[in-house]
């Protein structure tokens, strides 16, 4: 019977393209996800390359990351796991991250290595080229090679911009060639204090769909806990969540709530740096 529902649900994914693309996954790390999947200009962790390739500068040590993701159809997980390296003392960071995502019927996977460096003392940038391997079972493996590029830059003192480009060399996979079309994202995160962090973004998943807005704000309760909240919109998901550090380790958590569906999707995520 399982077998039967993921052949189902690896059906229904490649039958259903206005709605799923493949390697279309917006996930990065809990806290993106409880934000509203809202923080492309926020510094990020070592999982960034999913998020922003230009958020990985800023830490001075090696560091290590993994999530896992349950979304609303509980057969198609996502692991995540990455690690982080400052390559010298100029704040020039090298990342490798592995992703896999689907059921044994249906699954992707990404080897992304990632390059990010200041451009100025107001601006960093990064880039990250992936090798996306796709497996239908009984049907065929692919795989291609996608190019993602990513911009983080200092408007104010406590106001940030990002933006970032997966896949910008738009490749080919599959015997057809289908394309795996842009994702792009766009947005600002913003500090009106020290203890909040205001984040909106807006994306567009493929060329001709509609612009999704997000929209997240994070509250440092103590200097070890942050509570957070988000919405994103088309359709209208809510989602919330909290992450917990304890020196150098960081333990987090998310939840989001979809308009039509009974089960929420979570997201737990464990990072730390030496």
């Amino acid at each position: 019977m399982k077998h039967f529902v993921q052949a189902c649900i690896a059906s229904s994914l490649l039958l259903s393209s206005p709605v799923f693309a493949s390697f279309e996954g917006t996930l990065s790390d809990a806290r993106d996800t409880a934000m509203g999947e809202s923080t492309v200009a926020a510094k990020g962790s070592p999982l960034a390359a999913f998020n922003n390739p230009a958020s990985l500068p800023g830490h001075t040590t090696p560091g290590a990351a993994c999530s896992f993701h349950v979304p609303f159809i509980k057969d198609i997980t996502t692991l995540q796991g990455a690690i982080s390296i400052p390559l010298g003392h100029n704040g020039v960071t090298g990342a490798l991250s592995l992703e896999r995502f689907g059921s044994g019927a249906y699954r992707e996977s990404r080897i992304v290595i990632s390059l990010a460096s200041p451009v100025s003392s107001a601006i960093d940038a990064g880039i990250s080229a992936s090798r996306l391997s796709r497996s239908i079972q009984g049907f065929s493996e692919d795989a291609t090679i996608g190019i993602d590029l990513g911009i983080q830059a200092d408007l104010l003192e406590n106001l940030r911009f990002g933006a970032t480009i997966f896949n910008v060399n738009s490749p080919g996979i599959g015997s057809s060639n289908e394309k795996i079309h842009p994702r792009k994202e766009a947005g600002i995160a913003w500090n009106p204090s020290r203890q909040l962090l205001l984040t909106s973004s807006v994306e567009q998943l493929t060329p001709g769909n509609n612009l999704k807005l997000h929209y997240g704000t994070e509250y440092a309760v103590t200097g070890n806990l942050s509570l957070r909240m988000g919405l994103s919109s088309d359709p209208a998901v809510v989602s919330g969540g909290a992450g917990f550090s304890l020196g150098k380790l960081k333990a987090e958590a998310a939840v989001k709530k979809h308009p039509d569906l009974e089960d929420p999707a979570m997201s737990f995520t464990v990072s730390g740096y030496l």
